[in-house]
C-alpha cells in the first residue's frame, strides 16, 4: 500500500512538473541563444571599430608622407621653428634662367653667394602642405643619392626651396632636352651599363627612404625627378612634395606623372611603399627603350604613337595593362634579366613586387 501510494505521488509530481521542466529548458535555450547573439554583436562591433581605425590610419598614411605632431597650429609652429636654421637671405640670391616647371613649382638656375644652385619657387603661395612636406623631407633625408638641400625661404608672398644644382635629369638625357647647368642639349645615348648604374643609385635612395623607422613613400618617381651629375655617373632623387590627392588638373595637365602611378593608387585604394617600386618598373621600361611609357609598339620593336588619353590609360592600367615589351626573344642574357626585374616591379599585386634592396642586388649582378 505504501509503495503504491509513493508511486502514485511520484507519477502525479512528474506529470505536474512537465510544464515547469519545459519552461525551464525553453528559457535555458533562449538564454544560450541570447548569449551567442551578444557575443556575435560584440565581435561585429569590435571588427567594425578595427576596420574603421585601419581605414582611417590607411588614409592618413596616404595623405601624409611626413608625420606631423599636434593640430594645425602646432604643426605650423613646429615647422617654422625647425626651418629657422635653414632660412636664406634673398639679397644673396640671384635668379638666372628657368630650368623646368612642374605641377607645384618652377625651378630656376640661380647663384647664391656666388655658387650655382637650383631654386624651386612654389606656384601657389597659399598651399603650405606641398612646401612643408618637401622641406621636412629634404631636411630629414641626407643621402648621397638624394639631392642636397641647402636652404629655404618662407614668406606670405612666395616660398622657395634651394638645393644643389645638378647637370641633367634622366628625362632630359633620354629625350634630348637642355641641360640644367649650361642649357646645351645632350645627344649621346646612354649605354646599358650606364642605365643600370643610374637605376642602382635610384634603388639606394629609395631603399634608404623605405627602410627608415617611419618609411617614406616618394609617390612621384619618374625620369624628370631623377637628376644626374655632369659625368652621368651619379643619380639623385628630387621633388619630395608630392600632392596627397590625384586631381583632374594633375591628370590632364601632367600626363607623365599619371603614367607612373600604380594600380592601387588609380583604384583609390590604401597603398604603401610598393607603389614606388611600381613606378620604378615603368622608369626601367622608359630607360631601356628610350620612349615614353605606353608608346605604341608595332611588335617589331618600333614604337609609334604616344598614349595621350590619361582617363582611358588610368582605367587600362588599373585593369592590368602595361607598356609594350617587344622583341623579348632577341635580347642578351643581361637584357633578359633586366626586363624580368622590370616586369616584376610593375606586378599588379603590390605584395609580389621586389623591395628596392632586392632590386639593387639583382642590378648589381647585371653589372
Amino acid at each position: 500500500m505504501l509503495g503504491s501510494a509513493l508511486n502514485s505521488s511520484y507519477t502525479t509530481f512528474e506529470e505536474g512538473s512537465k510544464p515547469f521542466i519545459i519552461c525551464f529548458l525553453t528559457f535555458k535555450s533562449l538564454f544560450i541563444v541570447l548569449s551567442l547573439l551578444t557575443c556575435a554583436m560584440q565581435i561585429y562591433i569590435r571588427y567594425n571599430m578595427y576596420s574603421k581605425t585601419y581605414y582611417e590610419n590607411s588614409i592618413k598614411n596616404i595623405e601624409l608622407s611626413i608625420p606631423l605632431v599636434g593640430g594645425p597650429n602646432s604643426q605650423q609652429d613646429n615647422f617654422e621653428k625647425d626651418i629657422q636654421t635653414w632660412i636664406i637671405d634673398l639679397k644673396d640670391l640671384k635668379f638666372e634662367e628657368r630650368i623646368s616647371e612642374g605641377g607645384y613649382g618652377i625651378v630656376f638656375k640661380a647663384k647664391y653667394k656666388g655658387s650655382a644652385v637650383a631654386v624651386k619657387k612654389m606656384k601657389s603661395d597659399n598651399d603650405n602642405v606641398e612646401f612643408e612636406n618637401e622641406v621636412r623631407t629634404l631636411i630629414a633625408l641626407r643621402h648621397p643619392n638624394i639631392v642636397l638641400f641647402m636652404g629655404a625661404y618662407l614668406a606670405e608672398d612666395h616660398k622657395i626651396i634651394m638645393t644643389e644644382l645638378m647637370s641633367f635629369s634622366v628625362d632630359s638625357v633620354l629625350h634630348k632636352k637642355k641641360r640644367m647647368d649650361t642649357s646645351t642639349v645632350w645627344h649621346v645615348a646612354l649605354t646599358l651599363k650606364q642605365k643600370i648604374s643610374i637605376l642602382s643609385d635610384i634603388c639606394r635612395a629609395m631603399s634608404f627612404m623605405h627602410t627608415k623607422d617611419q618609411p617614406l613613400c616618394h609617390r612621384d618617381l619618374k625620369p624628370s625627378n631623377v637628376l644626374l651629375d655632369k659625368n652621368l655617373s651619379v643619380a639623385k632623387i628630387c621633388d619630395f612634395g608630392t600632392s596627397k590627392s590625384i586631381s583632374t588638373a594633375t591628370m590632364t595637365g601632367n600626363i607623365g606623372t599619371f603614367m607612373y602611378m600604380s594600380p592601387e593608387i588609380l583604384h583609390n585604394l590604401p597603398y604603401n611603399e610598393s607603389c614606388d617600386v611600381y613606378s620604378f618598373g615603368i622608369v626601367m621600361h622608359e630607360m631601356f627603350y628610350e620612349v615614353r611609357p605606353y608608346t605604341t609598339s608595332d611588335g617589331s620593336g618600333a614604337f609609334t604613337n604616344e598614349f595621350t588619353n590619361p582617363y582611358l590609360l588610368g582605367s587600362l592600367v588599373a585593369s592590368g595593362k602595361r607598356p609594350d615589351v617587344p622583341n623579348v626573344d632577341h635580347v642578351t642574357e643581361q637584357e633578359k634579366k633586366y626586363l624580368d626585374l622590370m616586369m616584376r616591379c610593375w606586378n599588379q599585386d603590390g605584395t609580389l613586387r621586389p623591395s628596392f634592396t632586392q632590386a639593387l642586388d639583382e642590378l648589381d649582378e647585371m653589372q
